[in-house]
């Protein structure tokens, strides 16, 4: 049997293959002022239950339903602009959570829009989510609450501020409007807090609530304590993202740092990310990591150390803001429109010293072994990140028109 041979007298030589599609494998679609996009650099994205795709820009709030952009005004029912938005999150139930630059919170609930009253109306600085589910937000006024569904429940009083300032945009060069202060001897149960605005918040598997803030570095609130990260001291932090065994993944306008549990570190970061400016984060079904920066769009598997990052746009242009959607489809947005990057379906695979031009024909059998012959002669395999050539039965210069079998036999014509 050619199979049984085969396995005998491969070659020696064999080529890895990428289990994960090239980005320029995507397909990838833009829309821009051209197309119908209102405008507006994009600071966050959002999906609801009905398939809705929310865009938060400093021009406001826009709602894409893949073919149409409806840009939302007043936020009804109340008589107040909403303005420019600065994040975006659904929460367990379905709901669309709405952090204003103004420091108001909305939350789009059956078809309407509520201005959240009482402990959390104003001063929210930045909103998130547990591994539980529950939302997370950072107050001015509060501190950090956290809400289940039914009422807020606060995690840590804040001292009195000075001043309740509003807040720029992300990644907007105009920064904070101003400066935050602790006011004296008003630090809860003796608590080293931070003393500087909260820009990002999350929880990982561990029970820690992670809060960044905007240039004292990052901190962290378990079991009623506060206290903060070694190694990060006066740095901005823009963004959070947990993993897996309360890993979490820091986005800083130094560069990416992960902390594994124990400590920060570099492990698995590639050296593109160690000085970059990161703007935004996520991770997608794929366990791939995919960061925006001031100067692009990296994307690394978090299960390779060693593997190279995968840049675009090829104009360079920052990504201020990404989004997996329940497609699977990747969502950027800039300063100049959204992107959509959709996984083609079809895979090209690259095989050493082969014209992507001399293919023949193609076999996959029961055990997993692509087999194909190029049209110069030969006959070839490939499996996971293997391949090989057959080499016995004069087959390395006999030309293979057609392949098939059945169990573990191989026909060859």
């Amino acid at each position: 049997m050619v199979a049984a041979m085969a396995a005998a007298c491969l070659a020696a030589s064999a080529s890895a293959i990428d289990s994960n599609p090239a980005v320029s494998q995507y397909v990838r679609y833009f829309w821009g002022s051209d197309k119908g996009f209102p405008g507006g650099t994009v600071y966050a994205f959002a999906q609801t239950p009905d398939g809705y795709l929310w865009i938060g820009t400093d021009k406001g709030l826009i709602r894409f339903d893949g073919l149409a952009f409806q840009k939302f005004e007043p936020a009804s029912p109340f008589s107040f602009q909403i303005g420019p938005v600065r994040k975006l999150m659904t929460d367990a139930y379905g709901n669309l959570w709405v952090l204003l630059q103004s420091t108001k919170l909305l939350r789009y609930k059956g078809g309407q829009f509520e201005l959240i009253h009482g402990e959390a109306e104003n001063g929210i600085t930045a909103i998130g989510q547990n591994t539980r589910g529950a939302v997370l937000l950072s107050s001015l006024a509060i501190g950090t609450l956290s809400y289940d569904g039914e009422r807020f429940a606060t995690l840590l009083s804040p001292p009195a501020f000075a001043d309740s300032p509003s807040l720029r945009a992300p990644g907007n060069p105009d920064e904070l409007s101003s400066r935050l202060s602790w006011s004296s001897g008003h630090e809860p149960h003796g608590l080293a807090a931070p003393d500087d605005a909260v820009i990002s918040m999350a929880g990982t598997t561990d029970g820690r609530i992670w809060l960044g803030t905007h240039d004292k570095g990052l901190f962290y609130l378990t079991a009623g304590r506060v206290s903060a990260a070694n190694g990060l001291t006066n740095s901005q932090i823009n963004c959070l993202l947990p993993a897996e065994r309360a890993d979490l993944w820091i986005g800083t306008s130094t560069g990416v740092v992960r902390w594994n549990g124990a400590e920060l570190t570099h492990d698995s970061v590639p050296r593109s990310l160690f000085n970059a400016d990161v703007l935004s984060m996520i991770r997608d079904r794929d366990s791939n990591i995919w960061v925006g920066t001031t100067r692009g769009l990296v994307r690394f598997d978090t299960h390779s150390a060693s593997a190279p990052s995968k840049d675009l746009p090829e104009s360079g242009a920052e990504v201020t803001a990404l989004f997996e959607d329940r497609e699977g489809n990747i969502w950027t947005g800039g300063q100049r429109g959204i992107e959509r990057l959709r996984d083609n379906g079809f895979v090209n695979f690259s095989v050493p010293g082969l014209r992507p031009q001399s293919m023949g024909p193609v076999y996959v059998d029961p055990n997993g072994y692509t087999w194909f012959a190029p049209i110069d002669g030969g006959l070839r395999w490939l499996k996971a990140e293997k391949g090989g050539a057959v080499t016995a039965g004069e087959l390395t210069h006999d030309v293979v028109y057609s392949i098939s079998g059945r169990g573990k036999d191989l026909w060859l014509g």
